[in-house]
């Protein structure tokens, strides 16, 4: 059955092409996602996370379905999916501006405003006077918090977080996650967050699915969340 609102993934397969012939990323992985929701997805290194993000934003070809709202989303699944990049170098080569970043994605000051809360907005114009300062002149904060004020801004349906808070100040960080709790809800959107920081998801509890060897293992629901039941999950 599909959810009426919300994101399935289907019986979703992605293989590799490796000397030995064809190597398996992704192992008929199947999940359901209603809509808004915040869920994360935990897992050792190499147990398939990115590569699911990357099929779900259309980096790489996969078979099985996706559906969004009840319908079948494979031929417009990359235009509804948005995946935050973990560096600004990710999305851009070059060394630019503050403000050349920003023009690039249609960003003004009163969007930012629109978008976040006032505390993070705050911060934000605290950045805006070095508006035309270039990138590699900020610190390792600034970036991380333009980055999100460049990419938040998007109007994505589905919401992946690939290890984007991992770097940033724990300040900056709890101002984040609010503002991306805030617009999940606004926007009914489905957001996954990879992380490795089992004391973050303690802290801030959300369901949590695990995957090993390219599928879905478990969901832990959020009354379910702690430190013990995230780390037997991972060595299972």
């Amino acid at each position: 059955m599909v959810t009426k609102r919300g994101f399935k993934i289907s019986d979703l397969r992605v293989y590799y092409d490796s000397a030995e012939g064809k190597v398996s990323a992704l192992s008929g992985f199947n999940q359901t996602l209603q809509a808004p929701s915040i869920t994360y997805l935990l897992g050792r290194n190499g147990s398939g996370k990115s590569t699911l993000f990357k099929a779900i934003t259309g980096e790489l070809l996969f078979n099985g379905d996706f559906f969004w709202n009840g319908q079948k989303a494979n031929s417009f699944i990359k235009e509804i999916a948005f995946c935050y990049p973990q560096d600004i170098d990710s999305i851009t080569p070059f060394d630019v501006t503050v403000s050349e970043l920003f023009l690039a994605f249609g960003i003004s000051g009163d969007h930012l405003e629109h978008i976040f809360s006032r505390e993070t907005y705050r911060e934000l114009r605290s950045v805006e006077k070095i508006h035309n300062r270039m990138l590699s002149q900020l610190s390792g904060g600034q970036r991380q918090l333009i980055l999100w004020a460049a990419t938040l801004g998007n109007k994505g349906n589905i919401l992946l977080v690939d290890e984007a808070l991992r770097s940033m100040d724990h300040s900056i960080k709890e101002l984040i996650w609010r503002d991306l709790e805030e617009i999940t809800e606004q926007r009914k959107c489905v957001t996954i967050v990879i992380t490795h920081d089992l004391n973050f998801i303690v802290n801030n509890p959300k369901d949590v699915i695990v995957m090993k060897n390219g599928i879905s293992t478990e969901l832990i629901s959020t009354s379910a969340v702690s430190l013990t039941r995230l780390e037997k999950a991972l060595s299972n």
